[in-house]
Parts: C-alpha cells; structure tokens; sequence
C-alpha cells in the first residue's frame, strides 16, 4: 500500500468513502482544515483514509475509514501509523479523536479513554467536537513521541 497526502482530485472519492462508512462529512470540502493521507494500493485505488486537524500543538485524528472489503487486513493500522508520524513531524504533541464505533481498534493502537472537557480549547471548539460528533461519542488521545531532527 502507498500512502500519500491526498489530491483535490481524491476529495470525491474520499467523501464517498466517509459516506459509506457512515461518517460525517458535513465539514469537508477542499478549503477545509483537515489535511488527509490516502491509501492506495498499486492500481492506485483508494484503500482507505485519514484525517488531520491541527489546533497549535494539539492534533484532531479524524475520518478513519477503510473499504469493507479490506477491514482487518492493517489498512486501518498503516493510516493511523503515517498519521502520526506527520503530526509528531508537525510538531503536535499529542492527538485527540471521537469514535462512535472504533474504540477498541483506537485502545489497541494505543489511545486512550479520556473525558472530553480535557481536550484543549481550540480541539473543543473544532466542529468535530463541538457539534458534528454525537455528545455519546468516546473521546480518545494519544500522546505522540517526537521526532529527532
């Protein structure tokens, strides 16, 4: 799999992903603040995606999806992997995310459960957090290892 920053061109393919993962894509548009890495395979065709917002020093993990017909295959775990690595080459410190649904894939990937209100103000105040994510979503973090330069 080759994993890459993602194109305008990839923006179709990726919301008709997050649809048919039953994310929101409420907030997405090609302006918007959420920077995705895309997994293809050798046909360049789309195995999956994330999303990264980035608040200050603080990252927003966002928009993990990957096609049905390749769950429990590690797609998931090498998007996740490549996105941290850019947020800790960013300089985030640590990522936070919602899930309704990959709580355990998130406690495997080494997250862990942490109470919304200790999100930093500017992840709080990310659509994401303040109205798109149900108020039952699982709030999730991870600190980040940084890089050495």
């Amino acid at each position: 799999m080759n994993i890459r920053p993602a194109r305008a061109e990839d923006y179709t393919l990726i919301r008709a992903l997050l649809v048919a993962s039953e994310l929101p894509v409420e907030d997405l548009s090609e302006s918007a603040p959420i920077q995705f890495l895309i997994g293809e395979d050798s046909g360049a065709r789309l195995m999956g995606c994330v999303g990264l917002e980035v608040h200050d020093r603080a990252g927003l993990l966002r928009s993990l999806a990957v096609q049905p017909s390749l769950r429990s295959q590690g797609v998931g775990a090498a998007l996740v992997d490549a996105v941290q690595q850019s947020a800790a080459t960013a300089g985030i410190e640590r990522l936070w995310l919602l899930t309704t649904t990959a709580t355990a894939f998130f406690l495997r990937s080494g997250y862990e459960v942490a109470d919304r209100v200790a999100a930093p103000e500017l992840i709080r105040l990310s659509l994401q957090f303040a109205s798109i994510c149900p108020a039952s979503a699982i709030c999730m973090t991870r600190t980040l290892q940084p890089l050495s330069r």
